[in-house]
């Protein structure tokens, strides 16, 4: 079987409050903001399409967790695989603006096919991010 074309992932989010969303997916990441209306922004999230609806009620809602290479995780959570570089530049950015860490920068899965630089950040709205760090070779090593 063929593998799919590349494409850019759409993903729509509830948010608690689009003014934190921005603060933290504009002002801390650096996205570029694309259409927006009362109740809802676009976003370029690494290349892909988000889209922030604000609904407070769904975005606050507890989030399960799992234990995943060690480490306590919301179960619903998304993220970004950046190089290493561009993951200690999020990193950096994300620290700078004092954003809450779920789970602190470190690596994971050391010596294994899936070593990876790893963090959880929370968005300030009721999602939490995960960032990895490694080369995008390694993404679906076993």
């Amino acid at each position: 079987m063929a593998e799919p074309e590349p494409a850019i992932l759409h993903m729509a989010l509830p948010v608690a409050d689009l003014d934190a969303a921005r603060a933290f997916y504009v002002e801390a990441l650096g996205c570029a903001v694309g259409r927006t209306e009362p109740n809802r922004m676009d976003v370029n999230f690494f290349g892909h399409h988000l889209v922030l609806h604000c609904l407070p009620a769904e975005a606050l809602r507890p989030i399960p967790g799992v234990v995943a290479a060690g480490d306590p995780a919301p179960v619903r959570h998304f993220g970004a695989v950046l190089s290493p570089a561009g993951f200690a530049a999020t990193v950096a950015r994300l620290q700078a603006a004092a954003v809450r860490f779920v789970v602190a920068p470190h690596l994971a899965r050391a010596g294994t096919p899936g070593e990876q630089l790893i963090t959880l950040v929370e968005d300030g709205c009721g999602n939490v991010v995960e960032f990895k760090g490694m080369d995008a070779a390694a993404v679906f090593a076993r």
